[in-house]
């Protein structure tokens, strides 16, 4: 059960992900890094990090 508090899953493909997870931690969120599938199942939301394309 996870008592109302949701989980943020962080796209960690590309893009500065760690730093969307450092911020989601100083403001005390749940949140999981996601690098398949397999991720999504336990995440409520999805944060999809942006990236410079060369």
């Amino acid at each position: 059960m996870n008592n109302g508090h949701k989980t943020v899953g962080i796209l960690a493909v590309q893009g500065d992900f760690e730093m969307h997870a450092k911020m989601l931690g100083r403001i005390g969120a749940r949140w999981k890094l996601v690098k398949g599938a397999q991720d999504l199942a336990s995440a409520d939301a999805l944060i999809m990090p942006g990236g410079k394309s060369t």
